[in-house]
C-alpha cells in the first residue's frame, strides 16, 4: 500500500517487502525544501521557489508491524540519529552513531509546515495556495491506516471477494440476492487471496483472545459463524488444530476450515 496525502508530503507505505528476518535498519531521507511543479521558464523566473526552505522542518514516522503474533510499534523520537547533508553511503547500517546528532523534538504546538503551495507563481486565489500544517494530516493518515480493517465495507472500494459475492454498486439499491452460488464465488471462497489475507490478518488478533480459554473461544466462534455450538468431535479437532499454546497459524487454519463448511457458505 502506498497512499499519498498532500501531494506526497504525508505518505503511507506497506513496509512488508522491505523487511527481512532478523535485524532491520531504518534510514529516511528528509527534504526541508518543498517546491512546486515548475516548468523550466518558471524555474528561471522564480529561483527563490526552487531554493526555498520551510520555516519549520521536521519528520514524524510511525510503524506498526506484527512479529510472531505480537504487534510492535516504532515511533520517531529523540533516540533517533540525524545528520544534515550526509556524505558517502549514509544508508550503511554499520555507520557509527557518534557521527550523527540526536534528533530534537519540535516544541509542543509546533508542527512541520509545507510552504510550497504559497510560493510564487501563485495562479489560483483559493485554499490551494495556503501553507499546509502537516499535524492534522498526519493524524488522519495514521488513523486511516490503523482503522483500515474496521471501516464499513460500504464506505470502501469493493475488493475481489465482495464483487464475487454480488456486492452492488453503492448507487444501486437492491432488495434481493442471487440464491445460487456461482463459480466465481466458489473460487474466491476456497482459494481467494482476499479472503486468505483477511483470515491471516485476523488470526494474529484472535490468537491472543483464544489463549485465555480456547474451548470457550471455539464455542463463541461457532455460534457467531454457524449459529450453533460445535459438536464434541469438532471441538476436539479444533483444539488440536489451534495448538497448545494457541498459535496464529492454527487459528488461521481453523478459520479457513470454518469458511469451507457448506453451512457457512450457504446463501439463502
Amino acid at each position: 500500500m502506498s497512499v499519498d496525502f498532500y501531494n506526497g508530503r504525508i505518505r503511507l507505505y506497506d513496509m512488508t517487502p522491505f523487511l527481512q528476518p532478523g535485524e532491520n535498519a531504518l534510514a529516511i531521507s528528509v527534504d526541508s525544501h518543498t517546491e512546486k511543479q515548475l516548468g523550466e521558464t518558471d524555474r528561471k523566473q522564480y529561483p527563490a521557489s526552487t531554493q526555498h526552505l520551510n520555516k519549520v522542518s521536521g519528520l514524524a514516522f510511525y510503524l506498526r508491524c506484527r512479529t510472531a503474533g505480537a504487534f510492535t510499534e516504532i515511533i520517531s523520537d529523540p533516540s533517533w540519529r540525524v545528520r544534515r547533508n550526509p556524505e558517502g553511503n549514509w544508508l550503511d547500517p554499520q555507520l557509527p552513531d557518534a557521527a550523527w546528532a540526536a534528533a530534537a523534538l519540535l516544541p509542543e504546538g509546533v508542527a512541520p509546515v509545507d510552504e510550497a503551495p504559497s510560493l510564487e507563481p501563485v495562479r489560483r486565489k483559493d485554499f490551494a495556495n495556503i501553507p499546509v500544517e502537516l499535524t492534522e494530516g498526519l493524524r488522519a493518515a495514521v488513523s486511516t491506516a490503523a482503522l483500515a480493517k474496521d471501516v464499513r465495507a460500504g464506505l470502501r472500494a469493493a475488493d475481489p471477494l465482495q464483487v464475487a459475492m454480488d456486492r452492488p454498486n453503492r448507487e444501486i439499491v437492491t432488495t434481493v440476492r442471487v440464491a445460487a452460488p456461482t463459480t466465481l464465488q466458489s473460487l474466491e471462497l476456497t482459494n481467494g487471496a482476499t479472503l486468505n489475507n483477511s483470515l491471516e490478518w485476523s488470526s494474529g488478533h484472535l490468537a491472543e483472545a483464544a489463549k485465555a480459554d480456547p474451548s470457550a473461544w471455539v464455542d463463541g466462534i461457532y455460534r457467531r459463524a454457524l449459529a450453533r455450538p460445535p459438536t464434541n468431535t469438532e471441538r476436539e479437532a479444533v483444539l488440536e488444530m489451534l495448538g497448545s499454546p494457541v498459535r496464529p497459524e492454527g487459528v488461521s487454519d481453523f478459520l479457513w476450515a470454518l469458511t469451507l463448511l457448506p453451512e457457512f457458505q450457504f446463501i439463502d
